[in-house]
């Protein structure tokens, strides 16, 4: 239960940055944004795997 919230959390993350990504009209801090978001959303995914 807890790996299928995570990965859910995970993609909604995602799914954000990508958001955030296309209004924003600086392209170096949207992939910045980016990329911090999906590196939050791998760790959730790896602590509620290892749950």
């Amino acid at each position: 239960m807890n790996a299928t919230i995570g990965y859910f959390i995970g993609f909604t993350l995602g799914c954000i940055a990508m958001f955030i990504a296309i209004k924003l009209d600086f392209s170096s801090i949207a992939k910045m944004i980016l990329i911090f978001s999906l590196l939050i959303g791998s760790v959730i995914i790896s602590w509620a795997g290892d749950e």
